[in-house]
């Protein structure tokens, strides 16, 4: 996972990862922020996720959700999907066709767009990366 952590000017912690787990950033910044508790919390969830005492794990956020289990960590949004669209759907959709293939509409939904994930390895680092830099 390749991210980074900076304060702002305002002193603010922030976290940013690359495009394609660019969910976590966010998720980090702005979920757990620097509550050391919940955070503390997650690296014993983790513990237990790698110690098969328990499967899986969902935290429902205000902007994502986090699924756990024993191998990988999954961050999905809950903002309604993206839809792919060219151009003439686009132009049908703003002439007002209010019949411009809805089904077709959401068959073009890119799932890809909607989730991030990485290893439990992985995440568990970053959560302990985090937390040494919000006590730094």
């Amino acid at each position: 996972m390749e991210y980074d952590f900076y304060r702002t000017p305002d002193g603010l912690f922030e976290a940013e990862f690359s495009t394609e787990q660019e969910y976590f950033g966010h998720w980090l910044t702005h979920q757990l922020a620097t509550d050391k508790t919940q955070i503390v919390e997650l690296l014993n969830l983790i513990i237990q996720l790698k110690k098969q005492q328990i499967e899986e794990h969902k935290i429902l956020g205000a902007e994502y959700t986090l699924y756990l289990n024993q191998d990988e960590v999954v961050i999905k949004t809950n903002a309604k999907p993206v839809l792919k669209a060219d151009d003439a759907s686009l132009e049908d959709i703003a002439d007002g066709d209010e019949d411009a293939d809805s089904e077709q509409a959401e068959a073009e939904l890119d799932p890809e767009l909607l989730n991030n994930g990485c290893g439990i390895d992985d995440f568990e680092k970053v959560i302990k990366a985090w937390l040494a830099f919000i006590q730094e």
